[in-house]
């Protein structure tokens, strides 16, 4: 597993970054959070990040180099990324993936292509799930809508409003198979 690659400071790559390391630090569960924040910190070189790595920590010169002598005001690694989220994550995220699940529109996708979408961008509305529920009925196909709200027992959570959603569909999908094999 390759190290992170060198984070620049770029809010849509700020993600990209947390996650490199995360994925990294999974070949080695025992490091200590330091060690985590140090590696982090070691991919941040230059100009803004540069500036947020000083403020993290004291940088010890050493013989061979600099040494992470003390951390200043982070000692896990979920604090560690906390602060980084706070100074290098996309601000607008939230808004932006609000906006797009506003505009998913189903009729370009399957089904399960248009569910995937839709969960891309869920956890990063930060809405629960009666929020996210509004969302999901507003952008569904309305067919598939008048089926679940035909049902005995109305469905409450976003979950089970995906599997109506998938099981009518898939059922549509059969029925539509049926007639084209058999011209029913």
């Amino acid at each position: 597993m390759s190290e992170p690659e060198d984070y620049d400071g770029k809010p849509e790559k700020a993600e990209t970054f947390i996650t490199q390391c995360t994925t990294y630090f999974l070949n080695n569960p025992e490091a200590k959070d330091s060690i985590k924040i140090s590696c982090a910190l070691s991919h941040m070189k230059t100009g803004v990040v540069l500036q947020f790595t000083e403020n993290v920590c004291h940088l010890q010169n050493t013989e061979g180099g600099q040494q992470l002598s003390d951390i200043n005001y982070v000692s896990t690694w979920d604090e560690f990324v906390l602060k980084f989220n706070k100074h290098f994550a996309d601000k607008d995220k939230m808004s932006k993936a609000q906006a797009k699940l506003q505009n998913i529109t189903p009729g370009r996708y399957t089904i399960d292509k248009f569910i995937i979408e839709f969960k891309q961008y869920e956890q990063d509305t930060h809405l629960d799930d009666t929020a996210l529920l509004i969302f999901f009925k507003k952008v569904m196909p309305s067919w598939i809508f008048d089926q679940i709200t035909k049902l005995l027992t109305i469905p409450t959570s976003l979950t089970k409003w995906k599997k109506y959603t998938l099981h009518f569909d898939r059922n549509k999908q059969e029925q539509e198979e049926f007639k084209r094999t058999f011209g029913h």
